[in-house]
């Protein structure tokens, strides 16, 4: 028999699956004059990546606890993680700026499970006074991972363009599943 400690997922891996929304969020931003000439649209219509993004992130905070309240924490991170999967996968091979944004919708919607599991989970295995001690981790992750990501991103776009962004995204949610 499994002892408690056991079933817990560790401080770690809760702040690896809470990354991967924030992460895909800032490291595609030094790629929107890319994408702005990939697809010959306007920047504002490239910067729509971000806008939606930002919006599916909002709306699919305001279900995700139902959905964890319903079906369980673990399953709602797996589906959203494999949903974060498959939005990058459909960035990387996106043929239209329509298709990207659909793809960073996705991102977002999965990503979003991460985010609020991670601090709900925190919630959940530690009492008051011990979580508050442990949010403060996650909470200096979330802001040390939108300003590695920036430079990770444009790196990327330099150097591999702007799809290597959201190959880097998805390999790191894969590793978080």
């Amino acid at each position: 028999m499994q002892t408690d400690s056991r079933k817990r997922p560790h401080l770690a891996m809760l702040i690896v699956i809470a990354a991967v929304g924030p992460l895909a969020m800032n490291i595609l931003n030094p790629a929107v004059p890319v994408i702005e000439k990939y697809f010959s649209t306007s920047y504002q219509t490239a910067g729509l990546t971000l806008t939606y993004y930002l919006f599916a992130l909002g709306v699919t905070q305001l279900i995700v606890g139902s959905l964890s309240d319903r079906f369980g924490r673990r399953p709602v991170v797996l589906v959203g993680t494999v949903v974060f999967i498959a939005g990058s996968i459909a960035c990387i091979f996106a043929t239209s700026i329509e298709a990207l944004i659909l793809g960073r919708i996705l991102q977002a919607a999965g990503g979003c499970t991460g985010l609020v599991m991670g601090r709900t989970m925190i919630r959940d295995m530690y009492g008051m006074e011990k979580a508050a001690s442990m949010m403060a981790y996650m909470v200096m992750i979330m802001v040390i991972v939108p300003i590695v990501a920036m430079p990770i991103g444009g790196f990327l776009t330099d150097h591999h363009g702007w799809q290597a962004t959201m190959t880097l995204a998805g390999i790191f949610a894969s590793l978080a599943l």
